[in-house]
């Protein structure tokens, strides 16, 4: 696996959009857990920042390798946020509405990051 061809920015894919969807999501949700549970606020907006920080670190790292490892990476901090925010539901800090709302598009970022690196790998370069 060599050099990695993107092309152009990372703005226009389809999996940025559902980050960025799930950043607006994500804000609502952070304005109804108590400023108390200061801890599981900052993992919360780690592991969304996480996702997204190295999605871009492995798209503009000019090696297919790495933009797969950093997917990597990006998928299991979305496992992470999902387990998180899962749990200040059963808290209570968050409703069933905003939960389904957060579900659908963690799972579809989730999958849309499983079907990029399938289609990475497969791809001949």
């Amino acid at each position: 696996m060599g050099k990695w061809e993107n092309n152009g920015t990372h703005e226009k894919m389809i999996i940025w959009k559902s980050l960025e969807e799930l950043r607006i999501i994500m804000k609502k949700i952070l304005m109804c857990v108590p400023k108390t549970e200061f801890k599981t606020l900052s993992q919360i907006t780690s592991a969304h920042d996480s996702m997204a920080s190295n999605f871009v670190e492995g798209y503009y790292s000019g090696y297919k390798k790495e933009y797969l490892r950093f997917i990597s990476y990006s998928r299991r901090s979305g496992s992470e946020l999902f387990e998180r925010v899962r749990r200040i539901h059963k808290l209570d800090y968050i409703g069933n509405n905003i939960f389904k709302e957060f579900e659908e598009r963690c799972t579809k970022t989730n999958y849309l990051f499983d079907r990029l690196k399938f289609s990475l790998q497969n791809k001949k370069t």
